[in-house]
């Protein structure tokens, strides 16, 4: 649980310094540790929206998770490890707003 807690600390700090706290050596990419935890439908769509539309893959997973956190944030309490959470924020942003974004087949 302390991981969780330390984690979410340095998304919040990584936030107010605007940088990119889901990248792993750029904005376009995703770090090491959050890309092992999501299935490979959800690195296709990330990756179909970020190519076709141009958006970059970091800046894009810190929009779902904030959209996410709106409703969540007690979630954060009880994970053990944060980047189980962008896993599922992102499913739950491809969920919601599925007929906003270019279609991936599972």
């Amino acid at each position: 649980m302390w991981s969780a807690f330390y984690l979410y600390y340095l998304y919040l700090m990584s936030r107010n310094a605007e940088s990119v706290p889901f990248s792993g050596g750029g904005v376009n990419e995703i770090a090491p540790s959050i890309q092992a935890k999501l299935s490979s439908y959800q690195i296709r769509w990330l990756n179909k929206q970020c190519d076709e539309l141009k958006y970059k893959k970091g800046k894009v997973l810190a929009k779902v998770f904030d959209e996410w956190l709106v409703r969540h944030s007690d979630e954060i309490i009880q994970a053990g490890n944060f980047d189980d959470l962008v896993g599922a924020a992102l499913d739950e942003f491809i969920n919601r707003h599925r007929n906003e974004f270019l279609p991936v087949d599972h």
